[in-house]
Order: C-alpha cells, then sequence, then structure tokens
C-alpha cells in the first residue's frame, strides 16, 4: 500500500509498493457522466452482493444445524430382558434418522456451493460491463496496462472512485486506499 509520503511525491507505480489506485483513477481520466455510471454500477453490484452473501449465510447456518444435531440414540431403559428385536428396530430407526439429516447436510452444502456461482458471475459481469460499456477503448487499455501484472478489479476501481468522491483521495490527507465505501 502507498504510504502518504510516497503518494504525495509521485502518484504512480512504486517499486516500495502495489500500484497505487488512485493513480489508476487519475490516468483513466473518467468523465463526470462515466464517473456516475460506475457508482451506480457499484450500487447495484454491492446490493446484489448482499443478497447473494445473506442466502449464503443462512444456508451456512442451516448447515451447522445439521451438523450439530445430536443422532437420537433411543433407550431401552436398561433392562437386561429387552427384547433383542425391538434393540434392532431402534437402532434402524436410529440409522434411519442419522442417514435422513445426512442426506439433507448433502443438499445443504450442495445448495451452498450453487451460491458461489452467482457471486463469481457477478463479478465477471461487473468487470465486463466497466471495460466494454462504461470505459472507452483507449481507458480499457490503460487500466489493463496499470493493473498489470494483477488482474481488474472493477469493484476495487468504484471502491476507490467512491471513496474519491467522499473526500478520502490522497491530496486531502484521508483516508485508506480501496476501502469499501459505506453501501
Amino acid at each position: 500500500m502507498c504510504s502518504a509520503v510516497c503518494l504525495l511525491a509521485s502518484p504512480g507505480n512504486h517499486a516500495c509498493c502495489p500500484p497505487c489506485p488512485f493513480a489508476r483513477l487519475q490516468v483513466l481520466q473518467l468523465t463526470p457522466e462515466q464517473a456516475q455510471q460506475l457508482l451506480l454500477q457499484r450500487t447495484s453490484h454491492l446490493a446484489l452482493m448482499r443478497r447473494i452473501y445473506q442466502e449464503r449465510q443462512q444456508l451456512n447456518m442451516d448447515a451447522m444445524s445439521h451438523m450439530l444435531l445430536s443422532p437420537s440414540t433411543p433407550r431401552n431403559g436398561g433392562s437386561a430382558s429387552s427384547d433383542s428385536g425391538q434393540a434392532a428396530g431402534s437402532d434402524a430407526a436410529a440409522a434411519a434418522a442419522s442417514a435422513a439429516r445426512a442426506s439433507k447436510l448433502v443438499a445443504v452444502l450442495g445448495l451452498a456451493r450453487e451460491n458461489l456461482r452467482p457471486e463469481q458471475l457477478a463479478a465477471m459481469e461487473n468487470n465486463a460491463a466497466t471495460l466494454s460499456r462504461i470505459l472507452t477503448p483507449v481507458q480499457a487499455a490503460l487500466y489493463i496496462a496499470e493493473a498489470f501484472p494483477l488482474h481488474c478489479d472493477a469493484l476495487g476501481l468504484c471502491n476507490v472512485l467512491a471513496s474519491a468522491d467522499a473526500g478520502d483521495a490522497p491530496s486531502s490527507g484521508a483516508g485508506s486506499v480501496g476501502t469499501p465505501g459505506n453501501s
């Protein structure tokens, strides 16, 4: 991360730190309309991610509840004269209940795994929309070149823009680079 002194001395890529997101933003020379589009895209993306994460949290809670349920172990009263047929029936019922819980757990874990796809898709669509619909071809090329050797992170760019809009740009001497806004 760029230090305040490093940023003020010369914004851009430095050997002492990763590429500065504020410098990337300055290189792009966004129009006010582009900035507004990026901020709207950020708001929409964060709302979608919030829904995905809430669903995932519920699925994780469901999975934990299935894992934490103790097996229902029937008691035979401890009597030595208990019928072995009755004990076998109780064991079979306990095994069936355990299998049902395991089946439910597998189903919930499958849903949790499927919940990862919309998140990955949303990130790819966010990057694609930024590069192909909001930025001009020259700006997109500059952004890709500035991001190298890392990948383009449209949400990160939008977060930096939101942070700069909020007055947290390095020239004001406040804030941390790339921190999510208050959405």
